[in-house]
């Protein structure tokens, strides 16, 4: 999701989201990748709304949740579900 800043945590108006269908790759490295790289697209198209200004100004994310970076916990459960393909 791309949005606009303000002063409270992930609060501003959205200008752009995009999904990612994660059931269809091999493993988390793999999720992982492909959002890091559909992120430029994103944001290329959240600047081309902002220029514009062809995006819903008075949305916002009243029901959103923060979502704090994976640590090493969550990366070991994932790991155990999905297998460790590091070293592959």
């Amino acid at each position: 999701t791309c949005h606009l800043m303000s002063e409270e945590i992930d609060f501003g108006p959205i200008i752009n989201t995009r999904k990612i269908d994660a059931s269809t790759f091999e493993d988390y490295q793999s999720i992982r990748i492909k959002v890091y790289q559909d992120s430029v697209n994103c944001i290329l198209d959240a600047l081309k709304l902002i220029e514009s200004n062809k995006y819903e100004k008075n949305m916002n994310m009243n029901e959103g949740k923060y979502w704090k970076p994976i640590g090493l916990t969550e990366m070991d459960l994932i790991f155990k579900k999905y297998g460790d393909r590091r070293n592959n």
